[in-house]
């Protein structure tokens, strides 16, 4: 297939055209940066005839690009709206009307401090950060519409997606960080927050063989089973770092904390047969040995 990846050239969107690459499809990068990894199309999804273009020769859209920093769309919502909202509407647009499987990635953020856990893809959400508002707004739009105008498409929900190449604002690369440069881990609230953290090449697998399955109209959840509270994140990594019992730093609760993230992922599995390989403290050794190597090549 012929996929156009938007957001391409980040973390995860450049681990996903490397697997489609490696399984013989033809992507295509649009972002606001080239990437030497396929052909690019640099521009902005707030352009409305730049993605019309792009998609109409297409067979399937692959939509990562968003403002997924949590704390620049709290500095600049109507920015993070214009992005996430306003953009993907723009994609969902000229999917229906090239009638261009659409791909969408959102987040289990949407599910922000839900009753029920695990929470599943029926599950009542009520998200706490107006980036997993713009997400779940998107998601709705892209229901609707399937429903006027048959778009074809899914939903992939993803868990915190974290491994070698992730953005240094991510939990788990500023614990690592800190840890590597003997400083204490910085914790915000009591740590007894959970998430579930899913290593890059598993989220690379779920969604190329949901890409390659031919599922249509679904969430899907892509997150793992294992919840770990922040003070375990910050204790496996110390531990894997060599830095154990170094000091902890805890800093007052930031607004919208989700307190407790469990992601039932049955249907994935009963659906593609796709259950994440990696666990946290396996994960976390593999991305502090690319730190290592990063760092001794000074790029």
């Amino acid at each position: 297939m012929k996929v156009l990846v938007t957001g391409g050239a980040g973390f995860i969107g450049s681990a996903l055209i490397k697997k489609l690459v490696e399984r013989k499809h033809d992507p295509v990068c649009f972002d606001l940066v080239e990437t030497s990894l396929c052909p690019c199309i640099v521009g902005s999804i707030t352009d409305r005839e730049a993605v019309e273009k792009a998609v109409e020769n297409v067979d399937a859209v692959l939509h990562l690009a968003a403002m997924a920093n949590i704390n620049y769309a709290r500095n600049d919502p109507t920015k993070c709206v214009e992005v996430n909202v306003i953009g993907t509407h723009n994609i969902i647009e000229a999917c229906a009307k090239h009638r261009v499987p659409l791909y969408f990635v959102s987040t289990c953020c949407v599910y922000g401090n839900t009753w029920v856990h695990p929470s599943n893809e029926e599950s009542i959400c009520v998200p706490t950060e107006i980036y997993a508002v713009t997400k779940l707004v998107s998601e709705h739009m892209i229901e609707e519409y399937s429903r006027w105008y048959d778009l074809r498409y899914n939903i992939l929900r993803y868990g915190t997606v974290y491994g070698p190449g992730m953005r240094g604002e991510l939990a788990v690369a500023i614990f690592i960080n800190q840890a590597m440069l003997k400083m204490p881990i910085t914790i915000d609230g009591d740590g007894e927050q959970t998430r579930c953290l899913i290593y890059i090449d598993d989220i690379v697998d779920g969604t190329v063989r949901l890409l390659e399955s031919g599922v249509m109209n679904r969430t899907i959840n892509f997150a793992t089973d294992e919840e770990l509270s922040v003070l375990e994140m910050a204790k496996t990594i110390q531990e894997v770092v060599g830095a154990e019992n170094r000091e902890l730093q805890y800093y007052p609760d930031r607004p919208g904390q989700v307190r407790k993230e469990l992601i039932d992922i049955t249907y994935a599995w009963q659906t593609l047969g796709w259950w994440p390989k990696v666990d946290f403290r396996e994960g976390v050794a593999r991305t502090v040995e690319w730190f290592n190597k990063v760092n001794k090549d000074g790029s």
